[in-house]
């Protein structure tokens, strides 16, 4: 996990490595369903890149949910 910040906010960087191949998954589960309720209610952004070595998920904090 890596984080930053930036004038938007805070990114987080989230990269999985040595696992098996990933792959976007068929139906949404109920963690995928918390983390995007979340999401949205935090204003955020994350964006999910499938690779074959693992994923790597990025989470944009706007600055104005961190300040609240």
């Amino acid at each position: 996990i890596r984080w930053q910040t930036e004038p938007e906010g805070i990114r987080i960087i989230w990269t999985e490595s040595g696992g098996p191949a990933t792959a976007p998954p068929e139906t949404q589960s109920f963690g995928t369903r918390l983390v995007s309720s979340t999401i949205r209610q935090l204003d955020a952004r994350m964006d999910y890149d499938w690779r074959k070595e693992g994923l790597v998920a990025t989470i944009v904090l706007p600055r104005r949910s961190i300040a609240d």
